[in-house]
């Protein structure tokens, strides 16, 4: 079908490690807006008490390292958001994800999405040392 053609359901594991400030790409825009009306994560092999943290960034003004991973401690990274909880106490497998989009937890409110502007990417960061691999989750469509 036509129409879905500029939709993309995309799936993103961490490395096993990643250090507070370091950030895994999970979607990049090119040219035009990209559109995200899911976004999600869950554990993959962690156990510790990460709370991730989302960032988008002009992909002119970062550089991933040798292992593909971003530092996010600079000034080219602004906050989307974060869960509203920690990984290791809720969501250890895909029925039981983090939600940011388009709902989080009860009560929390949501909205129906967000827009990355172009030529950027949405990076995800855990606000601590992970002991494994977090699952995410994104559903996006280039408009």
């Amino acid at each position: 079908m036509d129409s879905l053609s500029n939709w993309r359901y995309s799936t993103v594991t961490t490395q096993t490690t990643t250090d507070a400030g370091q950030g895994t790409p999970i979607l990049t825009s090119g040219d035009a807006p990209k559109l995200v009306i899911q976004l999600s994560q869950f554990n993959g092999t962690n156990t510790t008490a990460v709370n991730m943290k989302y960032f988008i960034a002009a992909l002119s003004a970062v550089t991933p390292d040798t292992s593909g991973q971003y530092d996010i401690t600079g000034t080219d990274f602004f906050p989307l958001g974060f869960m509203n909880a920690d990984s290791s106490t809720v969501a250890n497998e895909p029925m039981e994800p983090l939600c940011v989009q388009p709902f989080g937890a009860k009560g929390s409110g949501g909205s129906n999405g967000f827009m990355m502007p172009p030529n950027s990417i949405l990076i995800a960061a855990p606000g601590i040392n992970q002991n494994g691999s977090i699952v995410h989750q994104a559903i996006s469509a280039d408009l």
